[in-house]
């Protein structure tokens, strides 16, 4: 039988992180080429630690959520939760009824119809 230390379980959850960071990172150099696409990893990768931190304080935990919260905060930009220009998504987000998911799904359904330069 395998026993498990605290130490061995906090090791995997920063390699689980890390991963989820790389993965991020990789979606907005796709996604948004001409913005990320040049920039150092150190400042993406920054870029999306905010973003996973801002995500968080609305139970927005979820891997496709939060890459979901990472694309709004590119299209609308990094305050996109607590900018008045777009409360609307602020409001779905500080909705404490609905579930991370249910947030994002919210968002996407509401969003204008913006293109992204």
């Amino acid at each position: 039988m395998i026993t498990f230390r605290r130490e061995h379980i906090a090791a995997f959850g920063a390699m689980s992180r890390q991963e989820f960071e790389n993965r991020a990172v990789a979606h907005l150099r796709e996604g948004f080429p001409e913005k990320y696409g040049k920039k150092p990893d150190e400042e993406v990768r920054k870029f999306v630690q905010q973003g996973i931190r801002s995500a968080a304080q609305y139970k927005v935990t979820g891997e496709n959520d939060v890459l979901r919260y990472l694309t709004n905060m590119v299209i609308y930009g990094a305050e996109y939760d607590t900018n008045p220009n777009t409360n609307w998504a602020g409001q779905v987000l500080r909705t404490r009824r609905l579930t991370g998911t249910e947030k994002m799904d919210a968002i996407d359904e509401l969003a204008p119809k913006v293109s992204v330069k």
